[in-house]
């Protein structure tokens, strides 16, 4: 039959319609039209079941997204059970998926312990531990504490040994000026006041007082005299007694010698601008010293300092030092040592 199977519905109801239509009873058939009548009354229509297209790509696209989320949440949580911080020794990694909660906790202990002596211990001991609890928690606790870590820096000078001054010579009425001083400043052994004016004839010197006048100055006595030296800009008092040396036509260096050989000497150097007299006779002594060690005194208006040995003195102006020296020679005892402190008191700048 060339008729489609899906037409025989048709057929059959437009069969029924004409109800009245006459056919061959089946037992006059041919055997192959009740072969073919059997095989389209007893075979069951088709039915085709096709998926679309469309439904099958989209599966596929969905599919595809599934596994890469997951793939993404998978690598997060690897990473993040990870700490970043790995220069310092893992104590303990601790993992534990609980929620979707992300805390991250940083302790950050430095405990610095610096001295100063210049010996460095550095003794590093970084403890970092990191306890990440995931899905998502990371608790992140870092102890960063450097034990021990002394800088001592030793910078320290040299303590300044003062040179004890010899003793003096005989004073017999004890009244801070020698034996042999009495003689050179015309006053009286035996009594210490020797104008009776109140104040011991030692203390009458020191303070630019004649001792042999009451109430008198020195300058102007006939027992001193006042050395003026132009080409370097100073004036000092020296006893009468006392012989002036120079030394060079510029006079830089000035001598007044005693009878006994013993002198005070006045000297003058250039020295580096700007240097102060402490920093210059700290250098001098070997720069181990602190300059706010030293002794100082007043020189002609200007801060000066004293030697280690109490028998120098030094003061700096416009780069120039001036040195005042009391030499006793190869003595064991002093002679002059008021007369020193004397002079001292009476240099002067003349610029």
């Amino acid at each position: 039959m060339s008729a489609n199977a899906s037409e025989l519905p048709n057929r059959f109801a437009a069969s029924q319609k004409f109800s009245d239509v006459h056919v061959m009873p089946r037992e006059y058939w041919s055997e192959d039209k009740r072969k073919k009548h059997a095989s389209v009354s007893h075979q069951a229509p088709k039915q085709q079941s096709k998926i679309p297209t469309w439904l099958v790509v989209v599966l596929l696209v969905v599919g595809a997204l599934v596994t890469i989320l997951v793939a993404i949440f998978v690598l997060r949580n690897v990473l993040s059970n990870s700490d970043s911080t790995n220069t310092s020794p893992i104590v303990g990694d601790f993992n534990v998926n609980v929620s979707n909660q992300n805390t991250n906790t940083n302790t950050n202990q430095n405990t610095n312990l610096n001295a100063n002596t210049n010996t460095n211990t550095n003794v590093p001991a970084n403890t970092n531990i990191n306890s990440n609890t995931n899905s998502n928690t990371n608790t992140n606790t870092n102890l960063n504490t450097n034990a021990s870590n002394t800088n001592t820096n030793t910078n320290q000078s040299t303590p300044i040994d003062r040179v004890p001054l010899p003793p003096s010579s005989l004073d017999s009425d004890d009244d801070d000026i020698t034996d042999k001083e009495e003689g050179v400043f015309q006053t009286t052994k035996t009594k210490p006041d020797s104008d009776t004016d109140g104040y011991y004839d030692g203390e009458e010197l020191h303070n630019l007082y004649d001792p042999t006048v009451a109430g008198g100055k020195l300058l102007g006595s006939v027992i001193v005299k006042e050395y003026r030296n132009i080409q370097q800009d100073y004036a000092i008092l020296y006893p009468a007694a006392f012989v002036v040396g120079e030394t060079t036509p510029t006079k830089e260096e000035l001598l007044f010698t005693a009878d006994t050989g013993e002198f005070i000497g006045v000297s003058v150097s250039p020295v580096t601008s700007g240097i102060s007299t402490k920093e210059w006779y700290a250098e001098q002594l070997g720069g181990f010293v602190d300059p706010d060690d030293l002794a100082t005194t007043v020189i002609g208006g200007e801060d000066g300092v004293m030697g280690v040995d109490d028998r120098n003195a030094y003061v700096i102006r416009n780069n120039l030092v001036y040195i005042l020296q009391y030499n006793i020679g190869i003595r064991k005892e002093m002679n002059f040592y008021t007369t020193f402190e004397m002079m001292l008191a009476s240099f002067r700048f003349t610029d």
